[in-house]
C-alpha cells in the first residue's frame, strides 16, 4: 500500500469505505522543524459524483486500488446527462454533467474517452 507522498494524480483509493479517485495534490511544506509535509488532496467519489478533500502526511498509509478503464466513445447529449457508448459491447454509460465537467472540454461529439467503471 502506498504512502500519501506516492499517490498520484488519477490514481484511485479506498479511504472512509468510498472509493475516491484523485484529481488534484497540493503539497503544503510546513515552516517549522521536524513538522510533517501536508498533502491536501481534492476527489471525486467514483459512486456519487461529490466532490471530497483530505489532507494527509507524507507517512499516511493509504490503499490504492484499481478500477477497470474502458474504452468509450461520446454519443449524445440528453439534458444534462452525458451518454458514452461501449467501443467493445456497445453498453451506454450515462453521465451527469457535474460529474465529468473537467473533461468536458476535451470532449469533441464522436471522441473518445477513458470511462471508469
Amino acid at each position: 500500500m502506498p504512502r500519501a507522498n506516492e499517490i498520484k494524480r488519477g490514481m484511485a483509493i479506498n479511504y472512509n469505505g468510498k472509493m475516491l479517485l484523485v484529481r488534484d495534490i497540493e503539497v503544503q511544506s510546513p515552516s517549522a522543524r521536524g513538522a510533517s509535509t501536508l498533502y491536501k488532496m481534492r476527489f471525486s467519489d467514483v459512486r456519487t459524483g461529490l466532490k471530497v478533500e483530505e489532507r494527509f502526511k507524507g507517512d499516511d498509509i493509504l490503499e490504492a486500488i484499481s478500477l477497470n478503464r474502458r474504452q468509450v466513445t461520446f454519443s449524445y447529449i440528453d439534458g444534462d446527462e452525458y451518454i458514452f457508448m461501449d467501443d467493445e459491447n456497445y453498453t451506454p454509460y450515462i453521465f451527469k454533467k457535474e460529474q465529468i465537467e473537467e473533461e468536458l472540454l476535451f470532449i469533441p461529439e464522436g471522441g473518445i474517452r477513458v470511462c471508469r467503471s
